[in-house]
């Protein structure tokens, strides 16, 4: 771990130790500052909210489906079996699981984007900025960003990009659900077995299969797709942290030096961090600032990460 994250940028100020409404002039003026450790509130906004919450409602979608699909089909031209088609339960389970990853991510940014953009929680900024150059990838940090309104092309790309890594996620999870899931079906009191597969009744085995199937991969994911965009923020805001505020340039004096190429010094200095703070605020480059991605959009903002 010690080679993916490091520390961050020097000069970068100490996060906050409560959960404030504190801002930095450069963001939204909602978005709080991050915090140094976890907050109640974010546990229960991770956790019980968007994870327990994330089981009931998922879990609930997927046994509506599941009644939908199989409550009333006809056995005799269509058995419900373990693994071979039309009503292949394995089949539904590896369907629903990347289905349902790439559902999940879509509503997490836009609902999570939203809540961090009123203030509603906080951005986590007690973890150090990964070095790795997939999970900065992953996690939109080299990521450039187009100025000005985004064209059909942009968007495409946006959600081909959110995509892509709602797939990743998926991947290691398929692992640890679908193995485990097959092998709790071939269980005799569930179906039967027939042959080379196993057989079930139209209730109520495929439903509650559904139900807690859709419900465990909800809570796992979820919270993880939650504390992924609430890092994303935070190390957004502890960039930004690094460039002078209009609080900081109106309200504190620039120490006193003496002499005419020292004044100098203090105007040219003034100017460059004051240009490399707007230029950030539009998304821009400003002089002597290297290019840094605000990721992920907030909803409002006319900039996109891809």
């Amino acid at each position: 771990m010690k080679n993916l994250f490091h520390r961050g940028a020097k000069g970068v100020p100490p996060v906050s130790t409560i959960d404030s409404s504190s801002t930095v002039d450069a963001t939204p003026k909602n978005v709080r500052l991050p915090s140094s450790t976890w907050t109640k509130h974010q546990i229960f906004y991770v956790f019980i909210m968007n994870g327990l919450g994330a089981f009931v409602i998922s879990g609930g979608i997927n046994l509506a489906i599941a009644y939908g699909m199989y409550a009333h089909e006809d056995l005799d031209s269509n058995p419900i079996r373990l693994f071979r088609l039309p009503n292949t339960l394995s089949g539904d389970a590896a369907v629903t699981l990347f289905v349902q990853c790439i559902i999940t991510w879509l509503i997490t940014m836009i609902s999570v984007s939203g809540d961090l953009r009123r203030g509603k929680v906080q951005p986590i900024g007690f973890v150090p900025e990964p070095q790795n150059k997939l999970l900065r990838w992953y996690f939109f940090l080299d990521a450039e960003q187009p100025v000005g309104r985004k064209n059909f092309g942009q968007w495409v790309v946006f959600i081909l990009s959110q995509i892509g890594r709602s797939l990743v996620f998926s991947v290691p999870l398929f692992f640890l659900f679908w193995p485990a899931t097959v092998g709790i079906l071939t269980s005799s009191t569930l179906g039967s077995h027939m042959g080379n597969d196993y057989y079930y009744a139209r209730t109520w085995t495929p439903q509650i299969f559904k139900l807690l199937y859709g419900g465990l991969v909800g809570l796992v994911q979820n919270p993880f797709f939650v504390m992924m965009w609430l890092l994303t923020v935070g190390w957004r805001e502890q960039r930004l942290a690094c460039l002078p505020t209009t609080e900081n340039r109106a309200g504190t004096a620039a120490p006193q030096q003496a002499g005419p190429m020292a004044a100098s010094s203090a105007t040219t200095t003034t100017s460059t961090t004051t240009a490399a703070h707007d230029a950030h605020r539009s998304g821009q480059s400003g002089p002597n600032v290297p290019f840094t991605p605000l990721a992920p959009p907030l909803a409002g903002d006319r900039q996109s990460t891809v």
